[in-house]
């Protein structure tokens, strides 16, 4: 995909996106550093298993606007990390939801005990990062995104080991985490950024396309990306092109 509604993305725009990107990456390493080990190996791996980091591009994407002051940078890269920080958190703590402890093991609670310790780490830094965007109302989505996470993960959890085969939730439908990682992420990053409630609004609808995406391998990559578009100012258009090969390029 190299251009949308008549807009092409510049070599400059693409390399910009890249670089916030690795900025981010940054980040998250310095932020896992001052763990020890084997504490860190573990959130290294998890770090890893995050990889590409979709959220983090997400957040880049529509956290973007013009004038791009060197503050709303910021804000956004630091938005970012905490979200793959949620993420990192996340995963370390399903470790230990689907752990198993026998009485008297003494090497599996040591064990136990380092899982708590490192996603309780990574759960402060994401919340830490998050507050350092300087915005209360990205926050409290931030909370809120939490929450909501949270409580949809562990009615996984308890479906899993009640049923066998594929899990469903009461509704009949597998909860994903992404889509609700998407939502929060679209929302505080677009209140960064000051956009108007109908490119939010088209944003979201893409979001959750491409959460969907995720889920469903046969669908395609990339959906339809016209009325999302039209929301969108040149220079907006130039930064979710860059976006949109980027992701196109993770799901070959």
């Amino acid at each position: 995909m190299s251009e949308m509604a008549g807009v092409q993305v510049t070599p400059t725009q693409a390399t910009q996106f890249q670089t916030e990107l690795q900025e981010v990456q940054h980040i998250l390493e310095s932020e896992l550093a001052d763990l020890y080990s084997p504490l860190v190996e573990l959130a290294r791996n998890q770090l890893q298993r995050t990889q590409p980091l979709r959220r983090a591009a997400l957040v880049l994407a529509t956290g973007f606007n013009q004038p791009d002051t060197p503050a709303l940078r910021q804000q956004r890269l630091l938005l970012a990390a905490a979200q793959e920080m949620l993420v990192i958190a996340l995963n370390i703590h399903k470790l230990l939801l689907r752990s198993q402890i026998s009485p008297g093991d003494a090497a599996q609670a040591a064990v136990t005990g380092g899982i708590i310790l490192t996603g309780d780490y990574c759960f402060t830094r994401s919340a830490i990062l998050a507050a350092r965007t300087d915005h209360v109302q990205v926050v409290e989505h931030f909370s809120v995104a939490l929450k909501t996470i949270s409580e949809g993960l562990l009615r996984r959890l308890f479906q899993e080991r009640e049923q066998t085969g594929a899990v469903s939730n009461q509704d009949g439908a597998v909860y994903h985490e992404n889509e609700d990682l998407f939502a929060a992420g679209i929302q505080s990053a677009a209140l960064l950024a000051d956009l108007p409630v109908a490119t939010t609004t088209a944003i979201s609808t893409l979001g959750r396309q491409l959460a969907q995406g995720l889920v469903q391998p046969a669908s395609v990559a990339v959906p339809p990306t016209a009325p999302f578009a039209a929301q969108l100012e040149p220079a907006q258009t130039e930064r979710w092109l860059a976006f949109l090969a980027w992701w196109q390029s993770t799901m070959a």
